[in-house]
C-alpha cells in the first residue's frame, strides 16, 4: 500500500523481517560476545537474559516472553537507496 501511494513509484518497502533476524543481521551476537569479555558474572547473566529476551521466542523455548519472533521490522526507503541492511 505504501509503494502504491508513493509518487512516481519512488518508494519501496523492505521486510517485514522478525526482530531476531533484524538484530542478528545488525550484529547483536557479536556485540554480546564483546560485552561479555569485560563484565562480571552478574552483569553477564543480565546481558544474556536480555539477549535471549530480544531474539528468543516462546516457540523455540528460549524464553517465555521472548520478542524475537513476535515483533517485526520493516524499512521504507527511496528506490535509489537500494536494499538496506539487514533486509
Amino acid at each position: 500500500a505504501v509503494e502504491e501511494a508513493s509518487p512516481s513509484g519512488s518508494v519501496v518497502c523492505h521486510g517485514p523481517v522478525t526482530q531476531a533476524h533484524f538484530l542478528k543481521s545488525l550484529g547483536i551476537d557479536l556485540r554480546l560476545e564483546q560485552l561479555l569479555k569485560v563484565t562480571d558474572e552478574a552483569q553477564a547473566a543480565q546481558l544474556k537474559q536480555g539477549h535471549a529476551r530480544l531474539i528468543g521466542s516462546r516457540a523455540t523455548g528460549d524464553v517465555d516472553d521472548g520478542m524475537g519472533q513476535t515483533y517485526k521490522a520493516m524499512a521504507i526507503a527511496h528506490r535509489r537507496l537500494g536494499t538496506p541492511v539487514p533486509f
